[in-house]
């Protein structure tokens, strides 16, 4: 497993990205969402999801400002491409919400972009697992 850490904004939103997943790295990906208040309910759950293709998840602890997001195992680059756009828009979601911004105001979008360019920044492989770094 590859987990990358990245801070949004200038209040420090925390991220934790973890991608090239397996079953093995189950028990650790539980560990982080019960740091982050998941109950066992929840962390059984959210694996279940992870041990399916072309999945991911996005857990976040409103009361620590953290946010865990975990793509999963995929059957193509465009499926894997897929779950990522679909992970960054829960991602922007639940900040959006602990900050009151609307859905379709602007600051989500350039919230949105933030989190593309901490992706394109630091974590290359997992935008184009083919280019590495060569972006």
């Amino acid at each position: 497993m590859t987990q990358h850490y990245f801070s949004i904004g200038d209040d420090d939103w925390g991220v934790v990205l973890c991608y090239d997943i397996d079953r093995d790295d189950f028990k650790e990906i539980g560990h982080l969402l019960s740091e982050l208040g998941a109950s066992p309910k929840n962390v059984d759950k959210s694996l279940r999801v992870l041990g399916t293709l072309n999945s991911g998840l996005t857990y976040t602890s409103f009361d620590k400002r953290m946010s865990l997001v975990c793509i999963g195992s995929a059957t193509s680059a465009e499926e894997r491409f897929n779950s990522v756009l679909h992970e960054v828009k829960h991602l922007v979601e639940h900040i959006s919400d602990y900050y009151g911004v609307p859905p379709k105001h602007e600051d989500a979008a350039y919230l949105q972009g933030e989190v593309g360019g901490r992706l394109y920044d630091g974590a290359p492989m997992l935008v184009c697992p083919g280019c590495g770094r060569e972006l």
